[in-house]
């Protein structure tokens, strides 16, 4: 029901898991700032219901930081916009990258997103029988 907040995320040091880090601080420095310009566009589109952009924004920014809390509010987004397949693979990508990518942020989203993972693959599974039944 909630959206991650990344307060502490904008924190984080980019070059430890950043796709394009230059050698140089003023690369390091550039991909930070866009990072955060994502990050921040992203939450205010979330907030504004606006999902597929909050979608771009927040995978701009993965692909700048990989950070599972990006991965969570995809996730959310695309549950809201009712695309509960797309929902479903953002979910079970936070949990593999909340395990490759431990953070502080993303440990107490875990049992969430773990309910979320189980109640949609149990919606597709009535689905299904129910075409298979038609």
């Amino acid at each position: 029901m909630r959206m991650a907040l990344i307060g502490l995320l904008l924190a984080i040091p980019i070059d430890a898991h950043a796709a394009d880090s230059g050698s140089t601080n003023v690369g390091a420095r550039g991909i930070k700032q866009r990072f955060v310009a994502h990050v921040q566009a992203g939450i205010r589109l979330f907030q504004e219901q606006r999902w597929d952009e909050a979608i771009k924004e927040y995978e701009s920014a993965y692909l700048l930081n990989i950070q599972p809390v990006l991965m969570f509010n995809i996730a959310q987004a695309h549950r809201r916009a009712q695309r509960l397949i797309e929902a479903q693979l953002s979910y079970e990508a936070f949990l593999r990258d909340a395990r490759t990518y431990p953070h502080v942020e993303a440990e107490p989203l875990i049992p969430e997103a773990e309910t979320y993972v189980s109640a949609l693959r149990a919606s597709r599974d009535v689905v299904r029988l129910n075409s298979e039944k038609a």
